[in-house]
């Protein structure tokens, strides 16, 4: 876990103090297997896989580890600023370790300085949930902020009431997690400008305290609701829209901003064709709303024909589209199987896979290095745990919070 210093002020990320790592690995005798009880390991990090150079930082701490080799240790407690801000620019960070006087270093991990979100999909009001049974958006909260997580998208945010909505939030908070609100819903666009009371009807367990008459006043009211909570990060109001959208779009950001001027409002586009991450192909999605604050894309290769390592090429054109529009970038990565959408058609058979620990990885590294993105998000939590995969799928991206503790 990197806690960094420099985050942005959009969403009133706080400014730490200095940065520290949270580092999770395995220790392993001559013969590979664990050893466990208490070491005495040498850290040292790298802006370089291959720890060419000096290393960025070293400490030797002792670390006590179970039976099965694994521990976990913060890393730059005591850096002083100086140090620190040496990390702002390094995307990623390469950590290993070894026992002092051996020759022998554990392989470098990777660490992102680049905070990481996910989705979730799951109502307020508990009657529909994607996940486990038993689960529910709050329990959601707390496995997805212990595994480090920042931000989290819940697509169900609003299916609740007032009550429902401000308890969410409080709990976020309380978990040190930050929340993109969510107005992608096509409805909330497309009813923007429209009169009569649409979004008040469909939206009937919220709107019951809104005191509203208009599609135009519900919005208002949801703005006005989360804007100075302190888990608001900021608002999606487009997800992979289609050109043709973009003027109601722009008024949906219209109103939003006009409630709320300090928080980012976000659209996320995509490719219509996975094997064919070209920046034209992604331009005609996101270049309609260069408006918003963070133009991102999402990037889903793994199980239709495309390698893990096209996401450079994808990073590349949303870098390419942020900065000739002057806004952040972000990136949504793939933590799911094709296989658990049927009626996508993407693939079939054995070639519908969950990401490997090394696809994962390279989605991540590339993402981090050629979008320099504001956040990266992964889709999503719900696929992840139901697949079996969340546990291998955390250690694999090992996602970070800004100063939790």
């Amino acid at each position: 876990m990197l806690c960094p210093r420099n985050l942005s002020n959009w969403g009133g990320a706080r400014i730490a103090p200095h940065q520290y790592i949270r580092f999770s690995s395995t220790l392993l005798n001559e013969d590979g297997k664990p050893l466990a009880g208490s070491h005495l390991l040498s850290f040292y990090i790298h802006d370089r896989e291959d720890r060419r150079g000096d290393p960025l930082w070293t400490e030797t701490l002792p670390v006590q580890t179970d039976e099965n080799g694994k521990y976990t240790v913060d890393l730059m407690t005591s850096a002083s600023a100086g140090v620190a801000e040496v990390f702002d620019a390094h995307p990623l960070l390469y950590v290993s370790a070894s026992i002092p006087a051996s020759s022998s270093f554990s392989s470098a991990q990777v660490i992102t300085t680049i905070p990481q979100g996910i989705y979730q999909d799951c109502n307020l009001d508990g009657e529909s949930c994607s996940g486990p049974a038993g689960d529910t958006a709050t329990s959601q909260l707390d496995k997805i902020a212990a595994a480090n997580f920042y931000v989290v998208l819940n697509y169900s945010v609003f299916w609740g009431t007032q009550a429902e909505l401000l308890a969410y939030a409080a709990h976020a908070n309380s978990d040190k997690l930050k929340i993109i609100w969510t107005f992608s819903d096509p409805d909330f666009a497309k009813y923007s400008s429209k009169r009569g009371k649409y979004l008040i009807n469909d939206y009937g367990e919220i709107s019951a305290t809104c005191g509203c008459s208009t599609n135009k006043g519900f919005l208002q009211y949801l703005v006005n609701l989360v804007k100075d909570l302190p888990a608001t990060y900021g608002y999606s109001i487009g997800d992979e829209p289609t050109p043709s959208t973009a003027s109601n779009v722009q008024n949906l950001y219209n109103i939003i901003r006009a409630a709320d001027p300090k928080h980012p409002q976000m659209v996320n586009a995509t490719w219509d064709d996975a094997t064919n991450p070209s920046l034209s192909n992604l331009q005609k999605y996101l270049d309609p709303f260069s408006f918003a604050e963070i133009l991102g894309a999402d990037y889903y290769p793994i199980g239709t024909g495309a390698p893990a390592s096209d996401t450079a090429t994808a990073a590349s054109d949303v870098h390419t589209i942020a900065t000739t529009h002057g806004k952040s970038a972000e990136m949504a990565l793939q933590a799911f199987n094709w296989n658990q959408y049927p009626d996508s058609g993407v693939c079939s058979g054995s070639q519908c896979t969950y990401p490997t620990t090394r696809q994962l990885q390279t989605m991540l590294r590339d993402a981090a290095t050629d979008a320099k993105p504001k956040i990266i998000f992964w889709y999503d939590y719900w696929d992840a745990v139901n697949a079996g995969q969340w546990t291998n799928f955390v250690r694999a991206v090992n996602p970070q919070h800004p100063c939790k503790r």
